[in-house]
Parts: C-alpha cells; sequence; structure tokens
C-alpha cells in the first residue's frame, strides 16, 4: 500500500511539474513592412488555440499571452498572411505586400479595380499607411500627407479650413496657381473631388497610394495627367469584433508671430521724426506744438499736457498678437467596429471632430460615418458595399476684402480695446473715424457642406485566370453658404436703416458618378507569369449653384428671408445660377508579362472621349509602356546576406489633360443679365470660345531603382521629366473684341526632377528600435516653347515677360539695389550698363534682372520612430530650401501711413537728414515718381525662403496584458500618447510679413483602446 502511494505522489508532482512547463507567460515582438521596412500598425494577431485577437501599436509593436509552440495568424488589410509558430521572445516579422493575384479569392481584396499589381512593376507608385498618421491632430487629408512621400508638395494658407494646395511632382500647367495642376483623387475605386478628400475621417482608411508617372496611372486617362491619389478604406475581417475608440483634446496655440513690430516708445518716437500731424507722436510733441501755436499765451502749459500725454502713451505697450491671436480647442472622438465571418466582414466607423481658428468666429465642425461591408456570395462571387456620409460646418470672420489678422500689424502698440485713447466712441490713430469695435464683428461666413457617398464593387471569378469586377458609385456634396454683413458694421453706415445689412446665400450641389468594368486574365505557368486585361468606364460630374444678394437686412436675421424686396438701383436684390455637365468616357487596355520574377514588362492604351471638346476633337489617346529588371533574382545575388532587392524600372507615357478646360472655353455660352429690351432679357456670351482650343498633353518618363540591404533597409530614386505640349493659358486680346482674355494652346513646358528615400530599420538592439525614413527631392521646370514667340506679357506695363523661353515658372525679378544715397534719402539702382539709376530715370527691361525662384526646387522629409519595450517616440521633421522671396515693406511706413504700427527697428535704419549713411529704408517724404521702382524687389528685399520644420513629435505608452492586471479581461490594447503638430519652423530669414501660410501648433493628449 505504501508503495502505490509512493507511486502516486510522484505521478502527481510529475504532472504539476508538466502543467509547470506549458504555463502561459507573456511574448512579444515587431512587424515590419518588408518592402518600405517601416513599422505596420493594427496587424491583426490571431491565438491559434483561443482565438484570441491582438493588435499591433503604431511602432508595430505587440504584447500577448501564449505558450511556446502554439500558433498565431498575422493579417493586415494588403499584405499577405503569415503564420508561426511561437519559439522565443523578440521576434521581428516582415510582412509581405499581397500579390492579390487573381486566383486568390479573399474577402480582403482591393476596392479599387485599377490597382493592378503588374503596374507596380515598372511604374512609379508610393504607399503610405494610414494607421499611424489617423492617430495626429489633424482634421483633414491634405495636411497628413505633408512631408511623408517624396515629390508631394503640400502647402496652406493659415485660415482654418481652407483648401491646401497638393501637387505631384511639381507644375504640369503655366497656371501653376490654380488648380489645374491638381491631382485626381480615387476613393475606393470611385471619383471624388479634391474638396471631399480634405473631409474624409483618417481614422476609417487605411492607406494612401500616390500614382506619380504615366506607367501607373495611364489607366485613368486624360484625369489623371497630374498624377493620382488613391485612397484604400478599412475593411472587416474574418474573426471575433475589434471595438476601438479613441479620443484626442488638446488646444491651438498661438503660433509664429510673422514680423516683430515695434513697441509705443519707439513708434512714437518714429512719428515724430516723420512728422505726420495726425500721429500722437508728432501732434503731443514739443516741435509740433511751438509750431503750431508760436503766439499762445499758454505755450508752455500746452507743451506740458502735449508731454504728458505721450509719457502716459508710453506706458501702455498692447501686444496685439496676443489680443487678437488666441489659443483654442481641439477635440476629436472616433469609434469603430470591425469583424466578420467565413463568408462576411464588415467596418464601421463613426467620427466628431472640431477645432477652433487663431482668430475668434473661425472654427470648424465635423460630423462623419462610414459603413463597409464585404460579402461572399459564392466561391467565385463577391460583393463589396461601401457607404458614407458627412457633415461639415466652418464658421468665419475673414472678409475677402479685409482679414482680421491684419489688425495685429496695423493696430499701435499704444492703442487698447476699451481704455486710454480707445474707449467706446473714441476713434483710433490707426484707424481715423473707427473705434476698435468697428473693427470687429464686421462679416460672419458660414459654410455648412452634407456628404453623402456609396458604391458597390463586383468581382466574379469566370475561371481560374479569369475575373470580370465592376465599380458603381455616386459622391453627392450639397454645399450651403452664407456671408453677412450686420447692418451695424462701419461699412453700412453711410447707408439708411432700411437699406443698411447685407446678405449673400448659395447652395451648390456636386454630384459625380463613376462606373468601370474591368476584365483581367492572369495566368502563371513554370516561370512566367501573364497579365492581360480590358476596361470599360464612364464618369459624370453635374454642378449646380444658386443663390442669392440683397441688402435692408434687420440685425439678428441670418436668412435671405430679411431682405428688403423694394430696394432698387446698386443695392436692388441679385439673384444668380448655373448649371455644368461634364461626362467622359473610355475604353482601356493593359498588359503585362513577368518572368522568373526577373524580367517585366508592363503596357496599357486609354480612349478618353470628353463632352466638353467638339465632336471631331472629342477622343484622345493616354497609352504607357515600361521594363522592369530584378538583378537581385539572379543566382549571385539570391543568397546575398547584404543585398536583397535590387531593381531597375524605367517606364514611358503619354497623356492628355482637361484640367483648364471649361464648356465656356470652346463653346459659346450665354446667361441672361439684369437688363430689359423692351419685352425681352438680354443675353450676354460669358467669355470668348476658341473652337480650336486642345487639350494639353503630357509625356512622362521615369527611370527608378530600388535596392534593398540586411533585410531591413529600402532604398529607392527616381529620375523623371515630363514635357506639357499645348499648354493652355488665358492670354490678353484687344478690348475691341469685348474680352479681354482668351484660353489658348500656348507652349510647351518642362518638368524634371530626382526622388530619393531611404527607409528602414536602423538599430535593432534587444528591445529598443529606430526606425527612420530619409527623403530628397529635386524639381525644375522651364519653359521650352511659346508658339509664335518667345516671351509672354500679361499686361501692357509689364517690363518683364510672365512666361519666357528657357526660363522657370516663379522668376522673380528685380532690380540691384546700390543702397539709400546719404544726401537725399532715396535708393539708388545699378543698370545693365553700368550706371547708376535714380527715381528720376526711366527704367529700362535690362535694368532688371532675375533674383532667384519663388517655388522651392529642393524638398524633403527625416521621420523617426524611436521604440523601446512599450514607449515609442515618433518625430517628422520637413524642409525645404533654394527659394526666394521678397519683403512686402508693406509694414515699413512712410508719411502717408505712418499712423499704422511699423515694423521694428525701422526708426534706426530709416533716413531722415542728409549725411545718414547706411540706412535700410528710404526717406519718410518719398517721391511720387519712385513707386514705379517700389513695384520691384531688389537684391536688399529679398530673402531665402529655406525651412526646417518640425511636423510632429508624438510620445506614445502602450500597456501590455500584464500592466493592465485586470483590464486585460475587457481590453486587447491600451495606448496613450501626448503629441504636439506643427511644434516649431525654423527659417533663415524669421520675418514673413503676415500670418498666411502660418499654421498654428497644436498640443494634444490621446487615448486610443481596442477591446
Amino acid at each position: 500500500m505504501k508503495t502505490i502511494i509512493q507511486i502516486l505522489c510522484f505521478f502527481i508532482l510529475g504532472i504539476a511539474s508538466l502543467n509547470a512547463q506549458e504555463q502561459a507567460r507573456e511574448f512579444h515582438g515587431t512587424v515590419y513592412n518588408a518592402a518600405s521596412k517601416t513599422p505596420l500598425a493594427d496587424v491583426i494577431i490571431t491565438h491559434g488555440e483561443s482565438g484570441a485577437v491582438y493588435l499591433t501599436n503604431e511602432a508595430g509593436f505587440y504584447r500577448l499571452i501564449a505558450r511556446e509552440g502554439d500558433r498565431l495568424l498575422f493579417s493586415h488589410q494588403g499584405f499577405e498572411n503569415m503564420e508561426i509558430v511561437l519559439k522565443k521572445q523578440g521576434l521581428v516579422m516582415y510582412m509581405i505586400p499581397s500579390t492579390d493575384f487573381m486566383d486568390e479569392i479573399v474577402i480582403r481584396k482591393n476596392n479599387n479595380i485599377n490597382d493592378i499589381d503588374m503596374r507596380k512593376l515598372t511604374g512609379t507608385i508610393t504607399t503610405l499607411d494610414l494607421t499611424a498618421l489617423s492617430q495626429r491632430t489633424e482634421m483633414d487629408m491634405g495636411r497628413l500627407l505633408q512631408g511623408q512621400i517624396p515629390g508631394l508638395t503640400v502647402r496652406f494658407s493659415g485660415e482654418l479650413g481652407t483648401k491646401p494646395e497638393i501637387r505631384i511632382r511639381g507644375n504640369q500647367s503655366f497656371s501653376y496657381k490654380q488648380d489645374a495642376n491638381e491631382p485626381m483623387f480615387i476613393l475606393d475605386g470611385m471619383v471624388i473631388s479634391s474638396e471631399n478628400f480634405l473631409t474624409l475621417n483618417p481614422a476609417d482608411y487605411k492607406e494612401i497610394k500616390v500614382l506619380k508617372d504615366a506607367a501607373a496611372s495611364a489607366l485613368y486617362g486624360i484625369k489623371a495627367a497630374n498624377g493620382v491619389i488613391e485612397i484604400t478604406s478599412k475593411r472587416g475581417f474574418e474573426g471575433k469584433p475589434i471595438v476601438n475608440f479613441s479620443l484626442k483634446q488638446g488646444v491651438t496655440l498661438r503660433g509664429e508671430r510673422g514680423t516683430q513690430l515695434m513697441q509705443s516708445a519707439e513708434k512714437l518716437e518714429l512719428e515724430r521724426r516723420i512728422k505726420n500731424p495726425i500721429t500722437p507722436g508728432y501732434r503731443y510733441s514739443e516741435e509740433f506744438i511751438r509750431k503750431e501755436n508760436p503766439q499762445a499765451h499758454n505755450l508752455d502749459d500746452l507743451v506740458l499736457k502735449g508731454r504728458n500725454t505721450l509719457d502716459s502713451l508710453r506706458l501702455i505697450n498692447t501686444d496685439w498678437f496676443k489680443e487678437i491671436i488666441q489659443p483654442n480647442l481641439f477635440n476629436s472622438y472616433n469609434l469603430s467596429i470591425r469583424g466578420g465571418s467565413e463568408k462576411s466582414s464588415y467596418f464601421y466607423g463613426l467620427n466628431y471632430a472640431n477645432q477652433g481658428g487663431r482668430v475668434p468666429g473661425n472654427d470648424i465642425n465635423r460630423l462623419s460615418a462610414r459603413a463597409n461591408l464585404d460579402y461572399i456570395l459564392s466561391p467565385t462571387l463577391t460583393i463589396s458595399l461601401n457607404n458614407a456620409v458627412g457633415l461639415s460646418t466652418i464658421y468665419s470672420q475673414n472678409d475677402p476684402s479685409f482679414d482680421p489678422t491684419a489688425l495685429v500689424f496695423n493696430l499701435n502698440p499704444y492703442e487698447q480695446k476699451n481704455t486710454l485713447g480707445n474707449h467706446k466712441g473714441t476713434t483710433l490713430y490707426s484707424y481715423p473715424d473707427r473705434t476698435y469695435e468697428d473693427l470687429i464683428n464686421q462679416f460672419f461666413s458660414k459654410r455648412t457642406t452634407k456628404r453623402l457617398s456609396s458604391s458597390a464593387i463586383l468581382r466574379w471569378q469566370l475561371a481560374k485566370e479569369l475575373e470580370l469586377s465592376a465599380v458603381v458609385g455616386a459622391d453627392y456634396t450639397l454645399d450651403q453658404r452664407t456671408n453677412r454683413i450686420p447692418p451695424r458694421a462701419f461699412s453700412q453706415r453711410q447707408y439708411k436703416s432700411y437699406e443698411s445689412g447685407e446678405l449673400q446665400q448659395d447652395k451648390g450641389v456636386n454630384y459625380e458618378f463613376t462606373s468601370n468594368i474591368r476584365a483581367n486574365y492572369q495566368k502563371q505557368w513554370n516561370d512566367h507569369d501573364i497579365y492581360l486585361g480590358v476596361n470599360v468606364d464612364y464618369y459624370v460630374n453635374n454642378k449646380e449653384l444658386i443663390g442669392i444678394k440683397g441688402y435692408g437686412i434687420p440685425e439678428g436675421v441670418h436668412t435671405a428671408a430679411g431682405i428688403n424686396q423694394s430696394l432698387t438701383g446698386e443695392r436692388k436684390v441679385k439673384s444668380y445660377s448655373y448649371t455644368l455637365k461634364e461626362a467622359q468616357m473610355g475604353i482601356g487596355a493593359a498588359m503585362g508579362y513577368s518572368f522568373q520574377n526577373t524580367y517585366d514588362i508592363y503596357s496599357s492604351v486609354k480612349q478618353d472621349a470628353s463632352s466638353l471638346l467638339p465632336a471631331n476633337k472629342r477622343w484622345n489617346t493616354a497609352w504607357s509602356g515600361g521594363l522592369g529588371w530584378a538583378i537581385s533574382e539572379y543566382g549571385f545575388l539570391n543568397a546575398s546576406s547584404i543585398i536583397d532587392i535590387l531593381k531597375i524600372r524605367y517606364s514611358l507615357g503619354y497623356i492628355a489633360s482637361m484640367a483648364e478646360i471649361n464648356s465656356s472655353d470652346i463653346h459659346q455660352t450665354f446667361a441672361y443679365n439684369q437688363a430689359v429690351y423692351g419685352d425681352g432679357r438680354l443675353l450676354d456670351l460669358v467669355k470668348l470660345p476658341n473652337p480650336n482650343l486642345k487639350p494639353q498633353q503630357t509625356i512622362s518618363s521615369n527611370l527608378g531603382f530600388e535596392m534593398g540591404l540586411f533585410h531591413r533597409i529600402s532604398l529607392q530614386m527616381s529620375f523623371y521629366t515630363n514635357t506639357t505640349k499645348q499648354a493652355l493659358l488665358d492670354l490678353p486680346i484687344a478690348p475691341s473684341n469685348g474680352f479681354s482674355m482668351l484660353k489658348t494652346n500656348i507652349g510647351e513646358l518642362e518638368n524634371k526632377g530626382i526622388e530619393f528615400q531611404l527607409t528602414g530599420d536602423f538599430i535593432r538592439y534587444k528591445n529598443f528600435r529606430w526606425n527612420a525614413a530619409l527623403s530628397f527631392s529635386t524639381n525644375k521646370n522651364k519653359v521650352l516653347k511659346l508658339y509664335n514667340t518667345n516671351q509672354i506679357f500679361l499686361t501692357d506695363e509689364s517690363l518683364m515677360p510672365e512666361y519666357e523661353v528657357g526660363q522657370p515658372l516663379g522668376v522673380l525679378y528685380g532690380l540691384h539695389d546700390l543702397g539709400i544715397y546719404s544726401l537725399d534719402g532715396m535708393p539708388r539702382f545699378l543698370g545693365a550698363d553700368g550706371r547708376e539709376i535714380t527715381y528720376k530715370d526711366k527704367l529700362k527691361r535690362a535694368d532688371i534682372r532675375s533674383l532667384g525662384y519663388t517655388i522651392p526646387p529642393y524638398n524633403g522629409f527625416f521621420n523617426h520612430v524611436f521604440s523601446w519595450r512599450d514607449f515609442s517616440l515618433s518625430m517628422d521633421v520637413s524642409y525645404s530650401f533654394g527659394g526666394v522671396l521678397s519683403y512686402s515693406n508693406v509694414y515699413v511706413r512712410d508719411a502717408d501711413n505712418s499712423n499704422k504700427n511699423a515694423v521694428k527697428g525701422q526708426l534706426e535704419e530709416m533716413w531722415f537728414a542728409p549725411g545718414d549713411e547706411n540706412k535700410r529704408y528710404a526717406a519718410p517724404n518719398i517721391d511720387s515718381s519712385f513707386y514705379v521702382f517700389s513695384q520691384y524687389a531688389s537684391t536688399k528685399t529679398t530673402f531665402k525662403s529655406d525651412f526646417i520644420k518640425l511636423n510632429m513629435l508624438q510620445l506614445s505608452y502602450g500597456f501590455s496584458p500584464k500592466s493592465q492586471s485586470g483590464l486585460a479581461n475587457y481590453f486587447k490594447t491600451i495606448n496613450c500618447n501626448i503629441q504636439a503638430e506643427n511644434l516649431y519652423t525654423y527659417r533663415i530669414e524669421s520675418d514673413k510679413g503676415d500670418l498666411h501660410g502660418v499654421l498654428q501648433p497644436v498640443i494634444s493628449l490621446g487615448i486610443n483602446a481596442s477591446f
């Protein structure tokens, strides 16, 4: 019996020991993109035994509880699934982007049916993962793109809610400041407008692809000449549902000042020296009082009173930048759920965000919702449904004729809102006849945008190698705007009470319909991979606008119902409307061939027809071809531990563009005017049409290199040249035609550059990782040819041409400045023949020279992610150099505008009397003939526009299951972060002259939880 008990004890102890060895414990690791070597966030990690789901954080890091030998499935939208068996800690995984072959029927297929993998073999396509970027405090997609993609530039105005300028590889048109250079935007295979792109909630989208050359974008035809931005929304997956909630709250700071201005003592002394009697610095000076009152019996008392007034003004130093530019709040709340089964999956997202602007009355509110559903109807048939709604409201007090931020630079430091020198009813020196209350709350604008988007994508596997796919979608936008000037506004005081106040209200509808049917054939056998595809697409864009403008609006009334309909003359009520329709149809084909994954050939052709063009010129062709050579597939490199990727690709393509053409540019288009003749109304020709107008034509060539090192570092380079022929421009014509401008095919423009990007996991030591992306891009353009001329002058007064053969766009012309002449205080300039030019001389064209280029040719970024255990530090830096700008000198005051504040240092740098040497600013009472010279920049008034900007700094901490303790039963991940956007910008020259383009810093705290 005793022996039996001993055997049982040993048996129980053995079982306990075995169980202890199999006890679950914590494992951790990191997941990267195998192509770009950057961390992958939100990778779904499914525990094979329990079905538990885990997610990676923005640094690609994960922690989970498992046993050694357990199976883990790694899945991420757009990447091949990976399955591993747990054996050790600190696993580093590299997920391979999905090849998306046609013989794979998976529910996570890309909803953009034009996203063909074969085009990636020779075309230039950059993919940006939005998972980590969606945690930033930007409210629109445009800001997220800044400093993220080589060759893509984003420039902003400073006002919240305004549309940024987005360019891919520079400008393809002479109208470089207009929308003619804007790329095409595709959302899940459906065309959307750039305005709608900016309203998308970044948290609802997985990635953005930027198509830069013709080989990548020729499938889209005439709409894609400026490049394409493809947006892919998040999808569901097969597995238990994941609920994600994120909260971001922060404060918007004031940002840069733009220009350093005077304080009261300096400003009052400047006024005394300039001697303008409307300014207090001179009006209350002893010099002025004795001059105006030489015989006054109380002269000394008047002098003492003036001195006391000046002393009291010197004690006031109002910082109008702090008074007018105010900090504000930022809030964002996002809720999403995704999951699915073997036959269906779903993603639902809901977001609300609001942000206050830099001046009171400027803020933006957005609400959006998205539902993406995917179904496998049969083993060969899948359907995806995408639906989204959005509501956006933007408030502003920025009148088109008056920017409130200008008050920062114009109001004097000795002036105040409601105290000495500016109590209610007392006018300002800087704005005579106005009080501070007459400058604020003078204009109110409200813009409400409602958006509805819906699309369906069908994929039918007709055979193992043959697939038929189709997308049908519509994007509907209702845009309502109200601009109101209240009757109490200063600008309305000249009118009687029943006719004061203005209101303009309009309603615009933009409807875009997209349909596309594509047949794809892909066959793999042995070392060969062949792709053939054909497609037919149809696109319609309808725009309608109706509006009314009237006067006599009572206080507090914000609708057109308050307009006084009885007014006549200039203040008579006016209505306006227009309807525009454009239809495009295309037929295309593509072919690709790959041998041994080493040699690649790709070509495509597209025929597009546009309703805007005359019948005999309606069809245009787009084509592209490319070659790829993967040297790393050769045997001598295939087994290399140093070089894992080495590839060369070349592409050439041609695309026509309708970017700048409207119906009225080609066809006679009439509109009713306000006049009546007899019993009929009069029609006006909208603009002079040009029936011979042709679309712009762009020829694009690209040579690219790609290299991977140590399975950790990726290097990519591209050399490109884009040549635009039949470039369009509105040219001035003789007024005898009844019009002043005519759109014409005017010439040819060359646009070339280099793009370099280095990304990788540069340091990997125990629990520490440093991942970085370094980019450098150059872009230069020049005018190759102008038809029938070598120069174009847009005005009769222009001495220098706006466009000239051999010159780039954006040339800054100016004079060689010799400085201020010490005897008369007037500038002197150096002429082309070496002569000295005074303000009395007549300028010649040869006297004006190029001072540089306003469009910076060099741009790039340097982004980092440092991670250690559960901590990560992200930092994004962008830079630009090579451009020049000119000081506006608008804040350098002379005798005519010395009643407004002036730039700091003007007192010491201004000429006042003969003998003043080495001065920067001319005499205050300048001769009127000098204004001809002042319109030009000079060698002493230009500065480099170079900058280095810290776009984003974020510190994150993710709670691991062990540290969450009891929370582990409810949460899969919890991530907390503190973030700063637009934190600091280093400039060669700090004085910008105004606040346009100055972005306010945003400091925020965020929580992201998945459960």
